[in-house]
């Protein structure tokens, strides 16, 4: 779009516009267009969608700046409010939150559902009791203010997370008393969730019921309440779930079981985990990756090390994301070097590096974790060594050797956060189920 059809455009259009380019462009191409705008169009609209550019990206200082011209110029209302508290919440910065609440109470600006679930997050967040249970009872105690499930799930969250389980019990009570018809499925998975931590099965049963008398069939629905029961240590439970669910489901959702796979392989039933994988193969469902990866860390738990560097071969082959389970594999390549079977764990890391995950910084990591566990053969040093030299080479191409080194270094600090965070994004629910029952 060329700066002469920007005047063609209505304020509440151009908003639009520009929150779709910081989006898709990023905040520089939004602020090249909000800059191409003629002054007398950058209204209400234009500001706010600006602001909630910059809230989005948490860029403080500039949602600040804008903010204060939005004051200056009257254009502050609750929506733009909303935007600074949120950002503030993120960012952790309760100073410049509560300041904040109370600009909006001195002024009279008006607080909505948003204002009061942004402020009770706020509270939870910050452990602060006090003035969470002050914010709830004058919300109720307002005939004026809608309170939703959501409000009450997030204080039933923080009494939850601070031990006050009655309570906990006494708000979830009003959370299901709020459920609107338009939210019941969500708002009913999440009431799962919550009577699970709360150690309640018999409520899950209760909602559960409630919830799939309702008219649609989602995987998701299942997923939550295979997952409570599992947390729950109810697996006869969850195997019925399971079977109901594979005699209504119309698309295979490898989520579902793996949810039981996970959980036998960590109570170490290895028999039930293969049964139900063979079960799902001859009916032509194929697990998806992060279930073999849970069958390789089963195997190892069970030290049934065999098996585990199969299933790895197969983990690596199949999944479409980079492998980074680092202590299974060391544990893997552990088993192969005290067999003397240097060949295989070449093949391993070939197949790592086919897929791009062995690079410098997977290798630092999964070197640290074998000299942890006092691995640190020969064999396994030499193929350090040619993987290091392999990947050097496509990285870096045919340069001087100090070049190199110096470029490798400063690669290596550059890429170790961002490996880190893909790592945990790929595999973060498989490994926080691990994590919490190890």
């Amino acid at each position: 779009m060329n700066s002469n059809e920007h005047f063609n455009l209505l304020p509440g259009d151009a908003a639009v516009q520009l929150g779709l380019i910081a989006k898709v462009h990023g905040l520089e191409q939004a602020e090249i267009f909000f800059n191409s705008l003629p002054d007398e169009s950058k209204l209400i609209h234009i500001y706010g969608s600006l602001l909630n550019c910059y809230a989005e990206a948490n860029a403080l200082d500039k949602a600040e700046a804008v903010m204060e011209k939005m004051k200056k110029f009257g254009f502050a209302r609750t929506l733009s409010y909303n935007a600074m508290l949120k950002l503030y919440y993120k960012m952790g910065d309760h100073d410049k939150f509560n300041v904040l609440v109370q600009e909006m109470e001195a002024k009279g600006i008006f607080c909505d559902q948003f204002t009061n679930n942004i402020r009770l997050s706020a509270y939870s967040a910050a452990s602060d009791m006090v003035e969470m249970e002050k914010l709830l009872m004058k919300m109720e105690a307002d005939p004026l203010v809608s309170i939703d499930w959501f409000a009450y799930g997030i204080a039933a969250d923080a009494y939850l997370k601070t031990g006050a389980l009655k309570k906990a019990t006494m708000v979830l009570k009003k959370f299901e008393h709020t459920i609107k018809a338009k939210s019941r499925s969500h708002a009913y998975r999440v009431l799962i969730t919550l009577y699970t931590r709360l150690g309640r099965k018999d409520e899950v049963y209760r909602i559960w019921n409630k919830l799939k008398n309702s008219r649609n069939f989602y995987n998701s629905r299942y997923i939550t309440v295979i997952s409570s029961l599992v947390k729950l240590d109810d697996l006869d439970g969850a195997e019925k779930m399971l079977q109901e669910w594979q005699g209504e489901v119309k698309f295979f959702d490898g989520r579902v079981p793996y949810l039981l796979v996970s959980a036998y392989c960590q109570k170490g039933h290895m028999d039930k985990a293969e049964s139900l994988i063979s079960k799902l193969v001859e009916a032509g469902n194929e697990p998806n990756a992060s279930t073999w990866s849970c069958m390789v860390w089963g195997y190892c738990k069970s030290i049934q090390m065999e098996k585990a560097v199969d299933m790895l071969e197969k983990s690596i082959v199949t999944s479409e994301h980079r492998y980074h389970d680092v202590p299974t594999l060391s544990r893997c390549l552990e088993y192969l070097d005290s067999n003397g079977d240097a060949e295989r764990a070449k093949k391993i890391i070939g197949l790592l590096e086919e897929r791009g995950t062995f690079s410098i910084e997977f290798r630092d990591r999964l070197v640290n974790q074998i000299r942890k566990e006092k691995m640190g053969s020969k064999e396994f040093d030499e193929m350090e060594q040619e993987a290091v030299t392999l990947e050097t080479e496509e990285i870096f191409g045919d340069i001087e050797q100090e070049a190199e080194t110096l470029r490798r270094n400063l690669w290596r600090h550059g890429a170790r956060k961002a490996e880190t965070l893909e790592a945990e994004e790929s595999f973060g629910n498989m490994l926080f189920q691990r994590k919490t029952t190890s």
